[in-house]
């Protein structure tokens, strides 16, 4: 189903749109020097909402002090307190994410409708599985969020809103994905796709890979928010490898590397990790961005096997194999080689 598309401040979110990529504060917002530090990282990274998560009154003035900042689209976590939602959108953030499951009283939403209408703010309706109190298996699961975001869904429908945005998110990977594909079969507003709890980081990030992957795969998702037990800008750089990986964005050149074996002589897993930070320090004076690099530890596996590649190392002991396209440009010392790799990676 083609989803309705909305503003949230100036990004439009489904139809044909992008997805979009969002991230949340994870610093205490009393701790202004992380705090600082973690929103320039985020939007380094890509971040193009900003989730924030106001828990009572005095967390509101963080919506002052990131306009200063940062010029792009907030999104305010609330929970509970249906009157910390009225006091967000007098402070003008561009989107309200409130939680089915514990702001659910239809005077309080109707309230909060009204003003969300007259700021022409949109609403994320997002349900969490964590919020229900009996274990259940990932099909049923799947339903309880799904009716929960319904009978939400329905009720601001009754009101006349319609910026509405939806998102359901489990620790179990099926869970989700079924869930996520109920609601686009069902509902023609966009989906923020994410998972939530997912564990210890490696365990997460394998999760996160599988379940969006799966579901951007088919065609679901407007926004997504990788959610993982690390920084908040990993979180945006994975979500962005997700995109890129399935086609759906360019937002760093892609290293391939060979699993190395008896042949390699040189440490290529600390080459290609040297490499890669490289990159990521110079990414915003690299041009072109769709861009393939291969890092290879032998002759043998590059530039043959590494061909697909716009660029690439072949390392042979104190030498190197420069190559563009599959074809050698020239040998160079090992030392000093990644500078020239990131010299022609600029120019290219």
């Amino acid at each position: 189903m083609r989803k309705k598309v909305i503003k949230v401040s100036n990004l439009k979110l489904g139809g044909k749109n992008s997805i979009v990529i969002k991230g949340m504060i994870k610093t205490s917002l009393e701790d202004n020097k992380n705090f600082l530090k973690e929103v320039k990282l985020l939007k380094q990274e890509g971040c193009q909402i900003l989730r924030v998560a106001i828990e009572k009154e005095g967390d509101l003035k963080v919506i002052d002090r990131l306009r200063k900042l940062i010029d792009i689209p907030l999104e305010a976590d609330i929970h509970f307190n249906y009157r910390l939602a009225l006091s967000a959108l007098e402070k003008g953030v561009d989107c309200l994410r409130l939680n089915p499951l514990n702001i659910y009283k239809k005077s309080h939403l109707t309230k909060i409708a009204k003003l969300a209408k007259e700021k022409s703010t949109p609403i994320r309706v997002g349900v969490n599985s964590g919020g229900f109190k009996k274990r259940m298996d990932s099909r049923e699961l799947a339903q309880a969020m799904v009716k929960k975001v319904f009978s939400y869904v329905e009720f601001l429908e009754s009101l006349n809103f319609k910026r509405i945005m939806v998102s359901a998110k489990a620790e179990s990977c099926l869970a989700t994905i079924l869930a996520n594909q109920i609601l686009y079969k069902k509902l023609p507003y966009p989906i923020h796709l994410g998972l939530t709890a997912t564990g210890p980081l490696y365990e997460g990030l394998i999760k996160s890979c599988l379940t969006l992957g799966i579901l951007i795969y088919q065609g679901i998702g407007s926004a997504i928010r990788v959610s993982l037990n690390s920084s908040s800008w990993e979180e945006v750089r994975t979500a962005g490898w997700i995109l890129q990986s399935l086609g759906k964005g360019y937002f760093y050149p892609e290293i391939i590397s060979c699993p190395t074996c008896s042949r390699c002589k040189v440490d290529l897993k600390k080459k290609v990790e040297k490499f890669k930070e490289m990159v990521y320090k110079n990414k915003d004076s690299l041009y072109n961005k769709n861009m393939k690099v291969a890092l290879m530890g032998c002759v043998v596996n590059g530039p043959g096997e590494a061909s697909t590649s716009d660029l690439g190392l072949a390392f042979a002991g104190r030498r190197a194999l420069l190559f563009k396209r599959g074809k050698i440009i020239k040998a160079i010392e090992e030392r000093g080689s990644l500078d020239t790799l990131l010299y022609f990676l600029k120019r290219s």
